[in-house]
């Protein structure tokens, strides 16, 4: 999780800050696959295989949008970094499983620092380029696990 994670969600979230053709289609499939597994998990190869099938056929539809998409994340960068940052938040919920629906509304306070950390890496993707994100992206999860390989 420590190169897997930070891969799939910079593409997920990031990706699109500087949308292009095929920025969008890489992002919307690996989006698709990220939600995905979010709702139903892991699963069999088979379950793989037909999510990545979907995703593809998903990523098509979206190309059909394709120059409203780009018009509005060009046009809207402020938005859109906004945006990507919050649900690139709201997805580390999962990381507080099982979730109590008794403090749901404390969970928002959880993600915070993943929120603000959605900010930081779509200023550097801004700034920079994706493999800067990804790569910031990676030595910040690694930090918190590569000390217990030593």
């Amino acid at each position: 999780m420590t190169i897997k994670g930070p891969i799939v969600e910079e593409l997920s979230f990031r990706l699109l800050l500087r949308p292009t053709r095929i920025n969008l289609l890489v992002s919307s499939i690996f989006s698709f696959l990220l939600f995905t597994e979010l709702v139903f998990g892991y699963g069999t190869l088979i379950n793989y295989f037909i999510r990545v099938v979907t995703a593809i056929i998903f990523s098509l539809c979206v190309l059909h949008y394709q120059s409203t998409i780009i018009y509005y994340l060009s046009h809207h960068k402020k938005n859109s970094l906004i945006v990507s940052s919050v649900l690139f938040g709201f997805t580390h919920i999962l990381n507080f499983y099982p979730i109590q629906l008794s403090i749901l509304f404390i969970y928002p306070i959880y993600v915070l620092p993943q929120i603000c950390m959605g900010f930081i890496l779509g200023a550097i993707r801004l700034r920079n380029s994706i493999a800067s994100s990804i790569a910031l992206h990676i030595l910040i999860n690694g930090s918190v696990v590569w000390y217990k390989l030593l």
